[in-house]
């Protein structure tokens, strides 16, 4: 199996994670569901806090730590490596490749939140983001493909996947 479908195997699997502790937080919180209703902002935030922030940081330190890899990754034989040095990586790179990677999706919670959910005042603004963070997705998408197989996170934190 080719890299580009082990890596998206791997992110499939990965995020079955986070549909399960996705299940357990919210089937067994039914308060968090006004959280969600009361405004774009609160919405956004609680969002925020209790899904992306723990999933990017899920990301973060099992990339850091001595497997090199979250779940999926491990699952598939993949470790994410220093592209420069081939060793792993330090907790702050693998902050910052986290934040580079789900930042199309945030914004995405962002658009979806003021332009569909609750059409805000932000509106228009959302749609705007929401294009932006497809544009972001299509350019990962396109490294993920070109011959080395780095999509744009991967060359700006200085990381590839092995």
């Amino acid at each position: 199996m080719n890299i580009v479908l082990r890596r998206l195997t791997a992110f499939f699997i990965d995020c079955m994670v986070l549909a399960a502790y996705a299940g357990v937080l919210f089937g067994a919180s039914p308060f968090l569901r006004p959280l969600f209703t009361g405004s774009p902002y609160s919405a956004e935030l609680t969002g925020f806090l209790l899904l992306t922030l723990p999933f990017a940081l899920y990301v973060t330190i099992s990339e850091a730590s001595k497997w090199q890899a979250t779940i999926g990754k491990r699952i598939m034989k993949l470790r994410v490596v220093n592209n420069e040095t081939g060793r792993r990586l330090r907790l702050p790179q693998a902050a910052i490749r986290s934040a580079l990677k789900f930042l199309p999706w945030e914004l995405a919670h962002f658009a979806i939140w003021h332009a569909f959910v609750f059409a805000s005042s932000l509106q228009y603004v959302a749609m705007g983001v929401l294009a932006m963070s497809y544009l972001m997705m299509f350019t990962y998408i396109v490294g993920l493909l070109r011959h080395s197989h780095r999509p744009i996170y991967d060359r700006l934190a200085h990381t590839k996947v092995i």
